[in-house]
């Protein structure tokens, strides 16, 4: 069987970073990493992602009370693993970059419905989140990649990727290798953030009308990185608010409206 490790080539770096050219957001957290496969065959690895970011959100107005806003992802990606003249290799990967985690300012992400939701911006917010990546390995030829689209689950990018668990005959061949095994490898992180200290509040201006929301900008979080908690588990699912969708996020369209 073979042995999964990564090489950490960006963090896990907990702090606020600012947004660069190319980045749709600023981010909490980063790390960028490279598969290691020992006593590799060809195949594939696979990574069961589960994440969640919970929000306290809290609005401007005294007729408004703080919000919840619950943020869940879970999905399935996978890499190529080819042997050749006992070399190994996994795609995709850019600059020696096969995965990265990151937890950024402004996210969107499936609700269970799969519709996609755009979740707050941290600016102004507090919360905390989990990221977790379980590890497997798939020898050829366990794996029916016609049943990973590339895409397949919007939050893993141009992987190979899809929603649903695979099992025998969706995702898994219908034959003694069609299995994923046991978990050979685990990636978990934890942390929390609260942006909510005010640097300056501007009045809005007249003709904004009524009730308009001040413009408020805010000092940078404080953010902290805490051990994943042991036997957590992902239940952010059963968290409900009474405004919240059933996909378990707040839609823009929902949030309390001002005035």
């Amino acid at each position: 069987m073979p042995i999964i490790t990564v090489t950490n080539h960006v963090g896990p770096t907990y702090a606020l970073e600012p947004r660069a050219p190319t980045a749709a957001s600023a981010t909490l957290f980063r790390n960028f990493i490279q598969w290691n496969v020992v006593n590799a065959v060809d195949g594939y690895v696979v990574q069961h992602i589960q994440r969640n970011e919970k929000y306290w959100v809290q609005r401007h107005f005294p007729r408004h009370q703080t919000y919840q806003a619950v943020s869940v992802d879970d999905y399935w990606e996978c890499w190529r693993v080819t042997v050749a003249a006992g070399v190994t290799t996994i795609t995709p990967a850019r600059d020696l970059i096969n995965d990265k985690f990151t937890v950024v300012t402004v996210m969107d992400a499936p609700g269970a419905d799969g519709t996609v939701g755009r979740f707050p911006d941290k600016t102004g917010t507090r919360g905390r989140w989990k990221l977790r990546g379980l590890v497997y390995f798939v020898a050829d030829p366990g794996l029916v990649i016609a049943d990973w689209p590339a895409g397949g689950a919007p939050s893993a990018g141009l992987l190979h990727s899809r929603l649903l668990p695979p099992i025998q005959g969706n995702g898994l061949a219908r034959n003694r290798q069609g299995r994923l095994g046991g978990v050979l490898f685990r990636r978990e992180f934890a942390g929390s953030w609260d942006w909510t200290t005010e640097d300056q509040r501007i009045a809005p201006r007249a003709d904004d009308g009524v009730g308009a929301p001040p413009l408020v900008t805010y000092r940078d979080p404080v953010v902290s990185a805490r051990n994943f908690p042991a036997l957590a588990g992902f239940r952010s699912r059963n968290i409900r608010t009474a405004d919240e969708a059933a996909g378990g996020w707040l839609p823009i369209a929902r949030r309390p409206a001002h005035g």
